[in-house]
């Protein structure tokens, strides 16, 4: 999640727009006559209709009456209830973490004195830890510490609660234990060569079920003060866990690739944040495991001037890249007409503080029922998807990959962080609810719009940031953050508190919920021998050859890949089912 701020505006009522256009229009012909781009329900905005409310809205600020007690966390483990509305269902609270003035988060420092030496040069600042990402793998938690402000030694972690039997935790602190080592957690000089042994900034990581921790690093440092810049180029990593685990100091990542520019913008080392072009933020991530095809949300947007390099043409937009193929594709310029619905979306409240903001794609997530990418912008009420056979594709446009964009469902609350399970449910947070929603399939397969209320409690619920499946766990976690308390200044709100940040107390809680149906493992690894059935040989596409795969259209004597007729038939049969339905 990155936040573009809005000038102060009078916050506008929920206005949501409406379900998908009934009529689709057939999407260009990619100009090298080697496929049909995928069908579409375009993306034209139709007339404003909001979907029912299915939990109250958190407009009041938190009081001593309503905040937890610091002093007395829930214990590890509990089943607690919502107290938000008659359906406020329930989820087990596996952790509840507190940053205060009296004890702040810490790290696994390697000696007493390196931890004294990092305070003394500004490189910790306690205060200003706060997490985002986290994934469970076997009952260990590993979690982002995004550099936000300065100060975060480490941005990937491995959480280790207080109180807990995990090696290396403490009886009365919570810690983060940087991983895979402190040397990749540290700061960059910005050499080609640092910037290639270190993790600067990030957001979202993954773990998938061959055990591997996936990293996007955008290579930022202090994002939201005035020294933010960008020190490396932005960069995909996966790390081996076992590995890592019995060698840290030494392992490297199995996975390492650099986005080019015409994937994702760098402007080179240093550059400011503000006011330094359009630069990317690489967000969020999914991956396909059985394949190795990485999906990732660029969630920047564009600040004059317009200087003509690779990649200031283009905004905010979603990446598919395969590092083994060196193909990295992306669709851009979608913020006007797709993902922002502004100033409909972008303004609203979550407990009291008013939060006007604009920004492009934001959560990710790949559909292993349809093989199609699902994607979301906090500002949006909106959800969207695009086969990721789309993204996939090196011989199709920018035009041509929009124009495989669909909206998908509408809801009433704004979301940043979310998942599809393996059954192929959606699961995300609603945000002026401080909810836990999840949406099943319909009888013909599309996310039925009234969602199933996991759980919401204004108190406990505050920003759900990220979702995740816990492999091993056979259940979807979740973390909320209180960022609108740890970022008071930018969100104010009347009757809101916002002292001087070292005086600030917030906290981190991680929910569970149980996936039912079978394990992530089973699910995905079971398609692992079919999964790539009528895919086309995209190597030989990015060079220019045919691919195989390819099937031969005799009637026009140009040629269409297999998966793409597919998605057409499906497309047809899915106007059939919408006007029937």
């Amino acid at each position: 999640m990155r936040f573009h701020l809005l000038p102060p505006l009078a916050l506008i009522a929920c206005v949501c727009l409406s379900a998908p256009a009934s009529a689709q229009e057939d999407a260009p012909t990619s100009t090298n006559g080697q496929e049909d781009a995928p069908t579409s329900t375009g993306t034209t905005m139709d007339a404003p209709a909001c979907p029912a409310r299915p939990a109250p809205f958190c407009t009041e600020p938190l009081t001593e009456e309503t905040t937890p007690d610091p002093a007395n966390p829930i214990a590890p483990g509990t089943l607690v209830q919502g107290t938000n509305g008659p359906n406020a269902g329930e989820m087990t609270l596996e952790h509840e973490a507190w940053s205060t003035p009296e004890s702040r988060f810490d790290y696994t420092w390697p000696s007493p004195e390196d931890r004294e030496a990092a305070i003394a040069n500004g490189t910790f600042v306690d205060y200003n830890i706060n997490i985002a990402g986290i994934k469970g793998y076997n009952g260990r938690w590993f979690m982002t510490t995004p550099r936000w402000k300065g100060g975060v030694p480490a941005t990937v972690v491995e959480y280790l609660p207080k109180g807990s039997d995990v090696e290396g935790a403490s009886p009365d602190k919570d810690l983060f234990k940087p991983w895979p080592s402190w040397h990749w957690n540290r700061y960059s000089d910005g050499t080609p060569e640092d910037c290639n042994s270190t993790i600067q900034y990030t957001h979202a990581a993954l773990v998938d079920i061959k055990g591997r921790l996936w990293v996007i690093d955008n290579g930022a440092a202090d994002l939201f003060v005035d020294t933010g810049r960008y020190v490396c180029p932005p960069k995909v990593m996966a790390f081996d866990i076992a590995e890592c685990d019995a060698n840290p100091d030494t392992c490297e990542p199995v996975v390492h690739y650099v986005l080019p520019q015409e994937c994702a913008r760098f402007g080179g080392t240093n550059t400011p944040v503000t006011g330094g072009g359009p630069i990317q933020f690489l967000n969020d991530l999914a991956v396909d495991p059985v394949t190795d095809w990485i999906y990732i949300t660029d969630a920047n947007f564009p600040t004059p001037p317009n200087d003509g390099l690779p990649g200031s043409e283009y905004t905010g937009g979603v990446i598919g890249l395969n590092v083994e193929l060196g193909i990295c594709n992306r669709v851009s310029s979608m913020e006007t007409d797709i993902v922002q619905e502004a100033p409909t979306g972008s303004q609203f409240i979550v407990n009291g503080a008013n939060i006007a903001l604009s920004q492009s794609a934001d959560g990710i997530a790949l559909d292993p029922i349809s093989d199609d990418v699902v994607f979301t912008s906090i500002g949006a009420y909106s959800t969207w998807t695009m086969p990721a056979a789309a993204l996939r594709d090196p011989t199709l446009t920018n035009d041509e990959r929009a124009a495989a964009i669909s909206r998908v469902m509408v809801k009433d609350d704004q979301t940043d962080g979310f998942t599809v399970d393996p059954q192929g449910n959606l699961w995300m947070g609603g945000m002026q609810s401080s909810s836990v929603r999840k949406y099943v399939r319909d009888e013909w397969g599309y996310f039925d719009p009234n969602p199933e209320i996991v759980f919401s409690d204004c108190s406990l619920g505050v920003w759900f940031d990220s979702f995740g499946d816990d492999i091993g766990g056979n259940k979807i976690v979740s973390a909320s953050n209180e960022i609108t308390l740890f970022f008071c200044e930018l969100f104010p709100g009347a009757g809101i508190p916002c002292p001087p940040a070292p005086d600030r107390t917030f906290a981190f809680r991680i929910f569970s919920a149980p996936i039912t149906g079978g394990t992530s493992m089973d699910t995905i690894m079971a398609k692992a021998d079919t999964w790539t059935e009528g895919w086309p040989d995209y190597a030989a596409l990015a060079a220019g050859e045919d691919g195989i795969g390819l099937a031969s259209d005799t009637t026009s004597g140009s040629s269409t890949h297999t998966s793409f007729k597919i998605l057409a038939f499906t497309g047809m049969l899915a106007l059939i089912f919408m006007h029937l339905h």
